[in-house]
């Protein structure tokens, strides 16, 4: 069956919106993908996949401007029907760009039921072709707009079907992990995603509610055999000083060798929050900085497609790896540096931490189950390598 339509030098293709966009120009009408965006990381996409594979030399010189190196094509969006507008509330956790933010400049979602069309031209007919073969697998390992990491803004080609050990070899490091729901995806993956990204990083902890609802974060576990302590036992100690608590004090029964930031591999914020409870009475917000780094995106996407979750680990910048944060408490008065550690096997993190997903038991999230309304709590859905 014919996914696109062709029609001299033009090729029309039925995108499905599977998860919403959070857009900056939701206010517009028919407002949905922009060229801007997706033309240069396609553009992207195939200079990637030329450095691989070798595309025919004359071919893809032909293919590219002389001026600027982009490839020789148009690109435009038409949406179907009407979109569904809402504020990106849900998941919670997920995103928080609306906070503080005077009434009627808030980033909302939008979603199209329907679908939209994705038109493009060119005068070379073979590079229109040979984007055909690539496209199902392009929007596989791509989302848009704000929080694209976290599985917003996916879309995918309708009735496409991908060939996982091709989509493997288009994936950064040639790996990737996935979860097969019985059902086509839709929104509500987003709130599993909130889940796996807690259980891998920050953790889950409703220890308000009952001492035994707390989930370490595995980021934490992961670097817990190699003798080194996590940023958030150091904050406690150098940042947020006061008698040690119970929380704490089991960290210090450990026998760690040194302290390193070690939740900046999967992800920097530039500030945590510290909650007092009856475990401890440490609280506040401490401030995180770097002379040149202000920003990384955690480097595990998500990527929902038919009913498949994808897990895409990305490369880990060398500028992350043993480089020195400073620490700070919102009055100042307690400033201390901290590195991140000497290396960080991303690959070989995902595998333990799905090693520890499918093997031990999560029950002791049911009591989640209800409030967070995520399938991860399902035990039948398991993760995959491949």
């Amino acid at each position: 069956m014919d996914l696109f339509k062709l029609d001299a030098h033009q090729i029309t293709v039925n995108l499905r919106q599977i998860t919403p966009h959070i857009h900056f120009q939701h206010f517009e009408k028919g407002a949905t993908l922009r060229a801007s965006e997706v033309k240069p990381k396609l553009d992207k996409f195939i200079e990637k996949i030329d450095a691989k594979e070798k595309i025919d030399a004359k071919k893809y010189k032909e293919w590219r401007d002389k001026e600027n190196g982009s490839l020789k094509y148009k690109m435009s969006f038409s949406p179907k029907g009407r979109a569904t507008i809402e504020e990106p509330v849900k998941p919670r956790g997920l995103y928080f760009g609306n906070m503080g933010v005077e009434p009627g400049k808030e980033r909302m979602t939008v979603f199209y039921p329907q679908g939209i069309e994705m038109h493009l031209t060119s005068q070379n007919t073979d590079l229109l072709e040979y984007i055909k073969g690539i496209l199902p697998y392009f929007f596989a390992l791509h989302a848009f707009g704000t929080r694209s990491s976290k599985g917003f803004g996916c879309y995918m080609v309708e009735r496409a079907r991908l060939d996982f050990q091709k989509l493997k070899s288009y994936t950064p490091l040639e790996t990737f992990y996935s979860i097969k729901y019985p059902t086509p995806i839709n929104a509500a993956v987003l709130q599993d995603i909130w889940v796996l990204s807690n259980l891998m990083k920050g953790g889950i902890n409703y220890s308000f509610r009952n001492p035994n609802y707390y989930y370490k974060g595995h980021i934490f576990k992961y670097f817990t055999p190699k003798g080194i302590g996590s940023e958030k036992a150091f904050i406690k100690r150098k940042i947020l000083p006061g008698d040690l608590d119970i929380s704490l004090d089991s960290e210090s029964k450990k026998n760690y060798n040194e302290y390193r930031f070690v939740r900046a591999m999967l992800g920097l914020a530039d500030n945590y929050e510290f909650r007092r409870n009856r475990r401890t009475r440490r609280g506040g917000k401490v401030k995180v900085s770097h002379k040149e780094i202000e920003r990384f995106e955690s480097p595990i996407s998500f990527r929902a497609y038919e009913n498949e979750l994808l897990i895409v680990p990305q490369i880990i910048p060398k500028k992350m790896l043993n480089t020195l944060f400073t620490f700070e408490n919102e009055r100042r008065t307690h400033v201390e540096t901290i590195k991140t550690p000497d290396s960080f096997d991303i690959i070989d993190f995902m595998d333990s931490f799905v090693d520890d997903f499918n093997n031990e038991s999560i029950d002791m999230f049911s009591w989640d189950r209800q409030t967070s309304g995520s399938a991860i709590y399902n035990k039948d859905l398991l993760i995959t390598k491949h």
